[in-house]
């Protein structure tokens, strides 16, 4: 029997790692027939083999590591999205991801329409604040007033209720009569209802009753008692449609005053109506509007109650920020760059492109300016990089740069974006009649009365009995300044008053002599378009001024009493 041959060495066994043919030969095929296979062999090689796959595995993903572990480390400010400064695959992932954020917060936005308490107005509403059945339950007073317009015959006796009131305003053809009936249902759901009254009924029926004049008005055929109204003027004759011109003016005047008492919405119909109505006459007769309002002026414990309106215009840009502001923001500026994480640039920036171009000038810049040291080294740092980004930008954008592409030329021309000067041609020429002047300033509009004392103040007038401190506000206005200003009034709160004695001798030549002062409240409005027209009557001047600048035009007195009502923005 052949004797047994030895194992091999252990540097046989290392050296065999080499060649796996070999090594699996030996296994299976030993030198003496008679041997079993070395299973010792066959575990060293499927270790080393293992062994490699998992060096295999770790270096594979070594390169999605540092990627990752770049892109992590790379400052948000710094962070380019165009095209031009990616690959193509990196651009698409990007926007992709900014459509999905987009996505996301449009519906994380909260819906305003959802909220709200049953029978109130919406929050951020023309109706906000008020209670629809409160509303629906006065609405028979200005539908009564739009009535007697027409003829003081249709003034409701004291004695009818409202139901019969409407029926008789339909017997006469003077409202249609399922508008009629509808609006009945509806006021007396708001009267006697458990159920609060929704928006759409509370703003379309009242209205429509309203505007339903105007349609039923070319057809009103009235009896012979009511053929004349208005000084023997023709109204209507028996069996034959006329309209009026003179009356036709005379209600839609007498409209716009009516809905001026409350803010409603018109409905579909209500606009239909209103949409055929001719311009009204600046010349129409007073008359009219003493049928709504009395002009009785309102004097309350001697003194009689004035509304001012405080119209102003807001900034239109940002205000230049103070030294201190700007020292705070270059501040945090430098402090979020110094500690921001460095990153690979030739990773992110595309080579050869503008924005990597630029990001190692304002590198360099940067390095040079703390190389400088010093106290000035922050300011020459902000200054070096202000200035080498307004320069590579000019360059970009004229297409001077030798180094740039065609492609870049045109993009840069494209992307080539002039702004305006914060400084207007009002400004230069100081008129103080536009409103294209002191863009970053709240201006307020002020008005110069034909006198010599006390000339130049906010546009006011006397309230009468029957409006209240809007009303009157919006009122004077339209007389003193026109009525060619788009305004908003903030709210119907004054925001602040004034007290002032009238003298002894205005007291004699006022036909009510023991009124000793006024009260003046003033309204907070907001002009959004037009302009003052002056009437050289009431008023011969008028301005746009700051809050400092009013200090040259009204008295120190009046400025006192106004100058914390204004902002000094």
């Amino acid at each position: 029997m052949p004797s047994k041959v030895p194992s091999p060495p252990v540097a046989h066994r290392i050296c065999i790692f080499a060649s796996a043919y070999d090594v699996i030969f030996q296994i299976f095929h030993p030198h003496n027939p008679g041997d079993p296979p070395d299973y010792k062999n066959l575990a060293v090689f499927a270790g080393s083999y293992f062994l490699l796959g998992l060096l295999a595995t770790i270096f594979g993903f070594s390169r999605y590591v540092t990627v990752k572990m770049a892109r992590q480390a790379i400052p948000k400010t710094y962070m380019p999205i165009t095209e031009e400064d990616l690959p193509e695959k990196v651009y698409g992932f990007v926007q992709s991801e900014l459509d999905r954020v987009a996505r996301l917060a449009k519906k994380a936005v909260p819906l305003l329409e959802e909220s709200g308490q049953p029978g109130w107005g919406k929050p951020e509403s023309s109706l906000q604040n008020t209670h629809f059945k409160t509303f629906m339950a006065s609405t028979p007073h200005f539908i009564e007033r739009a009535a007697v317009a027409y003829s003081p015959e249709f003034a409701r006796p004291p004695n009818m209720s409202i139901s019969a009131y409407i029926h008789m305003l339909m017997d006469q053809r003077l409202i249609a009569r399922d508008l009629g009936l509808e609006y009945i249902l509806g006021y007396e759901q708001a009267r006697f209802g458990g159920n609060e009254s929704g928006e759409s009924q509370t703003t379309n029926i009242p209205i429509s009753v309203v505007a339903g004049y105007h349609r039923s008005y070319g057809q009103y055929r009235a009896e012979p008692s009511m053929a004349s109204y208005g000084g023997g003027a023709p109204m209507a004759v028996p069996g034959q449609d006329v309209i009026c011109e003179d009356e036709y003016r005379r209600f839609m005047k007498l409209l716009s005053l009516i809905l001026q008492v409350a803010p409603i919405r018109l409905s579909a119909a209500a606009r239909s109506y209103a949409s055929s109505a001719p311009q009204l006459d600046s010349n129409i007769s007073k008359s009219s509007s003493n049928l709504v309002s009395s002009t009785k002026p309102l004097i309350v414990n001697n003194q009689r109650i004035v509304a001012g309106a405080v119209v102003s215009r807001q900034p239109l840009i940002l205000r230049d920020l103070l030294p201190f502001e700007q020292e705070y923001f270059q501040y945090q500026k430098d402090l979020e760059r110094d500690h921001a994480a460095p990153f690979a640039a030739e990773f992110y920036f595309k080579k050869g492109s503008v924005a990597e171009r630029r990001w190692r000038q304002s590198e360099a810049d940067r390095m040079a300016a703390q190389k400088a040291g010093g106290a000035g080294a922050k300011a020459a740092e902000a200054s070096s990089s202000s200035s080498s980004s307004s320069s590579a930008a000019a360059t970009e954008a004229s297409g001077e740069d030798e180094d740039m592409t065609e492609e870049e030329r045109v993009a840069a021309q494209e992307a080539k974006v002039e702004f305006n000067d914060r400084v207007t041609e009002a400004d230069r020429k100081n008129d103080i009649r536009s409103l294209e002047r002191a863009l970053a300033r709240t201006l307020y509009l002020i008005v110069k009365k034909p006198r010599d004392q006390h000339a130049w103040q906010f546009p006011q007038g006397g309230v009468h009995v029957t409006e209240n401190l809007q009303e009157a506000a919006g009122r004077e206005l339209a007389e003193e300044c026109g009525a060619n200003m788009d305004l908003w009034f903030v709210g119907r709160v004054p925001i602040g008053h004034y007290n002032y004695s009238f003298s002894k001798a205005f007291r004699e030549k006022t036909e009510n002599p023991t009124v000793s002062g006024a009260k003046v409240f003033f309204m907070k409005a907001h002009i959004f378009a037009g302009q003052v027209q002056v009437d050289n009557n009431e008023i011969v001047d008028y301005a746009w001024v700051t809050k400092q600048e009013m200090k040259d035009y009204v008295s120190a007195e009046y400025y006192e009493a106004v100058k914390d009502m204004l902002s000094d923005l």
